[in-house]
C-alpha cells in the first residue's frame, strides 16, 4: 500500500513525507510518500491505461521483537517523594520538534537546577523514555509502550510516592505560534492555570489550560497508576507545525525555532517545578472530575454526584489550608513546617489510593482514543439509535445515514471500507487492546452496523422502501446499549460512593 497525505499532517509541502500508520499486520506492509512522487506515479498510470511499472528504490525496515531503553537521573530531595518530569527521545525523521526539543528543554531544567546548587524537597526525577512513538503491532495502542511498561512493570512503585509529573511533550516552540497550552489532569488544572497564565500575560504569547489530559502523551499509563500531570499540548487552533509537518520528514529545524517561546516553556515549567516543591500535599482539586462528570451526565439515575463533590469539597479544603499553612510556616522560620510537611506526606499516601481509585472507576475512551467519562460513549451510542429508527420509521433513510448511524462506535468506517476491513478496525481498537496500556478502556464491543449501513445505502433512494428489517436490527443494537447503560449505573454508583467514602474519611 503507497500512502499520500493530501490533508492535515505532513502537508508542510509537497515533497513532505508523513508517517501516519495503523500500526496493522506484517502481512499488509505500507509506504509513505509525497505529494509530488505520488503525482508521478498518477501520470505514469494515466499513461499506461491503468497500469504503470516501475522501480521502487527505497529502504524501510521494520524489525520485530527488539528491545527499548527508558533513561532516567535524578536530584535527590529531602524526603523520597518525586517529582517527574518526561520527555520522549524517539521519533520520525528528525523529531527536532516532537521530541527532541522536549528532552532539550527537559536536560536544560535539569542542568540548571543542578548547577544552581538548588537542593528540593522532594526528588526530581528526569526519565527519557523510548518507544513513545511505536512499539506494539497490530493493535490501535501501539504508541508510549515505554512510559507503559516503566510503571506496570519495571517501576511500579514508583507510583505510590510519585507527587507530579511535569511532561514536556508538545508546546513546540515553532515560529509563528503565539498560542500554547497545558493539558493537566482534572484535580491539578486549577494550579496548573494559576501559576502557568500570569506568567504569559503582558507576553507576545497566550497559555490556555485544558482538562484532561489525553492519551497521547506517556503521562497516561502513570496517570491510570495514580499519578496526576500536567503535560506540554497543542493549542486550539492547531498550531503551524501541528498541522503541517507533525510526524513528518519537516519537523525539522526549517520550519525555524522561536527562542523567546522555548525561554517561555523553560521558565514555565521551571516554575511549575519550584511551587510543587514548595507544597506539603498534592494541589490536587477532587471535587472538579465529579462536577464535570454531573453536567456531562444525561442519564435518569441518582449516581450519587452531589455526595461525592460535597465530599471531595471538603477535601480539597483541607488540602488548600495544609498547603496554605506550610507556606507560611516556611516563609517565617516557624517550627511547626516540619510536622506540617509530615501531615501532608502521610495525605498524599492517602490522596495516591483515592486518585488511582477515582482514574480507573471514572476513565475510558471512545472509538476515537478521545478520553471521557466511561457513560459518554454508551449515551451518544443510545441516541444516535433512537434518532435512527425515527428516521427509518418515518421513511428517512438518507438522514439515519448521513447524520446519525455513523456516530454510533466506530461505524464511520463501515461506510467507505469493506467488512473485511471494518471488522479488523473494530477488533484492533477492542479485542486487541489485550495486554496494552488501552484495555479495558472502550467499554463495551462496538455495535457492528455494517450489514445495515450498506442495506440502507442500496435502499435510500428507493421510494417507499421497507426498512423493517434494518429497524428491528437497530432495536437490538439500542437494547443492548440500554442494557450497558444499566450496567455503567450501577457499578458508577457502587464506585462513587466508595470514593465518596475515601474522600471523607481523608477530609477529617
Amino acid at each position: 500500500m503507497l500512502a499520500c497525505n493530501n490533508a492535515g499532517y505532513a502537508t508542510y509541502d509537497r515533497d513532505t513525507i508523513g508517517s501516519q500508520d495503523i500500526c496493522g499486520p506484517a502481512y499488509a506492509p505500507a509506504f509513505s510518500l509525497s505529494q509530488n512522487s505520488a503525482d508521478i506515479l498518477k501520470a505514469l498510470i494515466a499513461k499506461g491505461n491503468g497500469e504503470a511499472e516501475i522501480v521502487l528504490d527505497v529502504e524501510s525496515i521494520v524489525t520485530l521483537d527488539g528491545s527499548s531503553q527508558n533513561i532516567w537521573g535524578e536530584i535527590p530531595g529531602q524526603t523520597d517523594e518525586v517529582i517527574y518530569f518526561f520527555a520522549h527521545y524517539d521519533g520520525y525523521y528528525h523529531s527536532y520538534f516532537d521530541d527532541a526539543s522536549g528532552i532539550g528543554s527537559m536536560l536544560a531544567i535539569a542542568k540548571a537546577f543542578a548547577e544552581s546548587g538548588y537542593v528540593p524537597d522532594k526528588t526530581i526525577r528526569f526519565v527519557a523514555h523510548g518507544s513513545e512513538e511505536w512499539g506494539d503491532s497490530d493493535t490501535e495502542y501501539d504508541w508510549a509502550i515505554g512510559a507503559f511498561k516503566q510503571i506496570t512493570e519495571v517501576h511500579p512503585e514508583w507510583a505510590e510516592k510519585a507527587f507530579a509529573i511535569l511532561n514536556i511533550d508538545g508546546m513546540y516552540p515553532v515560529k509563528g505560534h503565539t498560542a500554547f497550552s497545558i493539558a493537566a489532569s482534572y484535580e491539578l488544572q486549577h494550579f496548573a492555570e494559576a501559576i502557568g497564565v500570569p506568567l504569559y500575560e503582558g507576553s507576545a504569547y497566550a497559555l490556555e489550560v485544558t482538562a484532561p489530559a489525553t492519551c497521547w502523551t506517556e503521562d497516561f499509563s502513570y496517570g491510570i497508576a495514580g499519578v496526576p500531570a500536567i503535560v506540554a499540548s497543542h493549542a486550539t487552533p492547531e498550531e503551524v507545525y501541528h498541522a503541517t509537518a507533525y510526524h513528518s520528514s519537516m519537523d525539522n529545524v526549517v520550519l525555524g525555532v522561536d527562542e523567546a517561546a522555548w525561554q517561555m516553556t523553560l521558565d514555565l515549567f521551571v516554575r511549575y517545578t519550584e511551587e510543587l516543591d514548595r507544597l506539603a500535599c498534592r494541589p490536587m482539586v477532587f471535587s472538579s472530575r465529579f462536577a464535570e462528570m454531573a453536567d456531562s451526565y444525561t442519564g435518569d439515575a441518582n449516581l450519587g454526584f452531589d455526595q461525592a463533590i460535597a465530599a471531595a469539597a471538603a477535601l480539597d479544603a483541607r488540602v488548600a489550608a495544609l498547603n496554605a499553612d506550610y507556606a507560611a510556616a516556611l516563609d517565617t522560620g516557624s517550627d511547626t513546617a516540619t510536622s506540617l510537611r509530615e501531615e501532608g506526606i502521610a495525605l498524599n499516601d492517602v490522596m495516591f489510593s483515592i486518585y488511582r481509585t477515582i482514574m480507573q472507576a471514572t476513565t475510558a475512551f471512545d472509538w476515537e482514543d478521545n478520553v471521557v467519562f466511561p457513560f459518554e460513549v454508551t449515551f451518544q451510542n443510545i441516541e444516535a439509535l433512537r434518532q435512527s429508527i425515527a428516521c427509518l420509521e418515518s421513511g428517512d433513510a438518507a438522514t439515519a445515514l448521513d447524520e446519525w448511524l455513523y456516530s454510533v462506535d466506530y461505524n464511520w468506517y463501515a461506510y467507505d471500507f469493506s467488512k473485511a476491513t471494518y471488522d479488523y478496525m473494530l477488533d484492533k481498537m477492542y479485542v486487541k487492546a489485550e495486554g496494552t496500556w488501552g484495555e479495558g478502556m472502550i467499554r463495551y464491543p462496538g455495535e457492528n452496523l455494517w450489514e445495515v449501513i450498506h442495506s440502507l445505502a442500496d435502499k435510500a433512494s428507493e421510494e417507499g422502501a421497507d426498512f423493517t428489517e434494518e429497524i428491528a436490527s437497530l432495536n437490538e443494537s439500542l437494547s443492548r446499549q440500554n442494557d450497558y447503560a444499566a450496567d455503567l449505573d450501577s457499578r458508577l454508583t457502587q464506585d462513587l460512593h466508595a470514593i465518596t467514602a475515601m474522600l471523607t474519611d481523608a477530609s477529617n
